[in-house]
């Protein structure tokens, strides 16, 4: 509804294509480039690039200013000015140790003198400034093709760049030195502050309590819309397995107050709007703090705040600051609602379902020492049937699930799987021969960015333990990569 607001909004303010330059066919216009402003905004809008858009690549021999071999985390964003006459970019690429590789904005406009869309940008790559200017030469519905020439340290450099829309959250890029150089290929996945926002708290999967009827209540966590919202839907179900539709509560990121936003509607007709007011992450504990206006099912006024905390498979919800005209207080109000979680809806058998369970399954596979529980915590725990089946999907977690494939073996590869031994033995070695006791280990700070991080302490000792590459797979959250520990004393 926002977005379909927003671009109706955007086409009331650009004047029709017609009324800037005479209308080419299609075939025409993908060859040569919009035919004018008004067309490239349509098309633009269409193809789907603004927005924040983040990628995670290792940069190629093509840059004047940039060295090849960097291993950068790129984020770029693009918006309409508010005249919509401009569209304005810019974009950050950031090493590993927080070191800014490279920075600069750039501006696309009509360039009226030759009938072209036009872009200028400027920046700085590796603190030196360069600046060039493109000229789009084709545009179709779902990509665009850029000749760009660049001015950096007294070189001109021509490149051509393409980027193709592989739908709403996801886009290829490609930039390649004329008149023949080897491609850079990239891509972005558009930024998810929803899950941002939801990091360490999962409410996925099916939920159960006891009614006092003597059946059961059951809820249903799913992630919907490429992870950018999730429904929680509840039934009864009574003594005789009869299933009740009971209530239905969505949520998702409100991107103009930054705030997550929830819905919940109940089969009696009652409805409210609310909003996390506060939302934490610990090591084993998610806390939840929500409010909500709305009515009952008799059409009363109502508002109440709700803290809800998950605990591995518990969760647990509290109603209190219970507020209503014309209905007098539940008996729920202030008592503790406690739902266990009884599966997973991502597919796992068993597997963990979110970077805290994680992080507590390693840990006492390193207590009990044993290596068979610890590789089943990794992508080495898949069978091979059902890898090559995760590999198929699309997004950046399968193109770096591919990196630890052999294809000639139909295996994964044996790096892999001597760097998990050895890791799990160096673990084991390294923590024990400084008194570290895992049996004893309890997580003090926690972080979770796709790799795992945390400290824990075990008696006079401190170890640092770092999950590398965490993907949510049909078993599980699994490491994809070595994990590593290390002692420092208190």
């Amino acid at each position: 509804m926002f977005l379909t607001a927003t671009v109706a909004a955007l086409m009331s303010l650009v004047q029709p294509a017609a009324a800037d330059a005479e209308v080419l066919n299609p075939a025409t216009r993908a060859a040569t480039g919009p035919a004018s402003w008004s067309e490239f905004v349509n098309q633009y809008v269409g193809v789907g690039t603004l927005g924040t858009w983040v990628t995670k690549s290792t940069t190629e021999d093509m840059w004047v200013g940039i060295p090849a071999g960097l291993k950068i985390t790129e984020t770029g964003t693009e918006s309409f000015s508010e005249d919509s006459k401009a569209v304005i970019g810019g974009y950050t690429m950031v090493l590993d140790d927080g070191t800014v590789a490279s920075t600069g904005t750039h501006v696309i406009t009509w360039d009226k003198a030759v009938g072209k869309v036009v872009r200028t940008n400027s920046g700085f790559d590796m603190g030196k400034p360069y600046h060039g200017t493109s000229t789009l030469t084709a545009m179709d519905g779902a990509s665009l093709r850029w000749k760009y020439t660049e001015q950096s340290q007294g070189k001109t450099t021509t490149y051509e760049q393409r980027l193709t829309a592989m739908g709403p959250n996801e886009r290829h890029n490609t930039n390649r030195k004329l008149p023949d150089g080897k491609p850079w290929n990239t891509t972005m996945r558009r930024a998810n502050p929803f899950a941002d926002a939801m990091k360490g708290c999962d409410l996925t999967g099916t939920w159960e309590m006891a009614a006092t009827d003597g059946g059961k209540m059951v809820g249903v966590g799913t992630l919907e819309l490429d992870g950018r919202m999730m429904r929680f839907a509840e039934h009864h179900v009574d003594q005789a397995g009869k299933k009740t539709p009971w209530s239905h509560m969505t949520m998702w990121w409100d991107g103009a107050t930054e705030t997550i936003r929830m819905q919940y509607s109940g089969a009696d007709g009652g409805a409210a709007a609310g909003e996390v007011t506060s939302l934490s992450s610990g090591p084993r504990l998610v806390t939840m703090v929500s409010r909500y206006q709305g009515s009952d099912g008799q059409g009363n006024a109502m508002s109440a705040s709700f803290t809800r905390t998950v605990q591995g498979d518990t969760m647990t919800l509290t109603c209190s600051a219970f507020s209503s005209k014309g209905m007098p207080t539940p008996p729920w109000v202030g008592t503790p609602i406690i739902w266990k979680r009884a599966g997973s809806n991502n597919g796992s058998k068993g597997g963990p379902k979110n970077p805290n369970e994680l992080v507590d399954r390693v840990v006492n596979a390193l207590a009990a020492n044993n290596f068979e529980a610890f590789k089943a915590l990794t992508v080495l725990g898949m069978r091979k049937a059902a890898f090559k089946q995760f590999m198929k999907g699309s997004g950046a977690g399968q193109r770096k699930a591919a990196r630890v494939w052999d294809d000639a073996n139909d295996d994964f590869k044996s790096e892999l799987k001597n760097d998990v031994r050895k890791a799990f033995q160096a673990m084991q070695d390294g923590t024990r021969r400084m008194g570290f006791d895992w049996s004893q280990a309890k997580v003090t700070e926690f972080e979770f960015d796709g790799d795992a991080k945390c400290k824990l302490v075990s008696g006079g000792m401190t170890a640092l333990l770092h999950l590398d590459d965490c993907l949510m797979t049909p078993l599980g959250l699994l490491m994809f990569d070595r994990p590593r520990a290390g002692i420092i004393r208190k």
